[in-house]
């Protein structure tokens, strides 16, 4: 069997993980249980892996920006 590497560190990924899809497109609100949905696809989606440790990396990174963008007043 083959590993899995993170696609940030490059480690093995043994257990627990983060798979990142990446999608540039349009989105739109479809009338089946409000569900977004993407449309007008640029390039299709990307996958990537992130092991535990780089996922919770991520997750903070994306909380951070969030919070930033919130206290400059670029976002809602």
């Amino acid at each position: 069997m083959q590993a899995m590497h993170c696609d940030i560190c490059g480690l093995a990924i043994n257990g627990e993980a983060l798979e990142i899809q990446h999608i540039r497109g349009r989105l739109i609100a479809t009338t089946e249980g409000g569900k977004p949905r993407f449309i007008d696809r640029k390039n299709g989606a990307t996958l990537r892996y992130a092991c535990d440790s780089c996922g919770s990396w991520i997750d903070a990174a994306i909380a951070h920006l969030a919070r930033s963008l919130r206290e400059s007043g670029l976002a809602a």
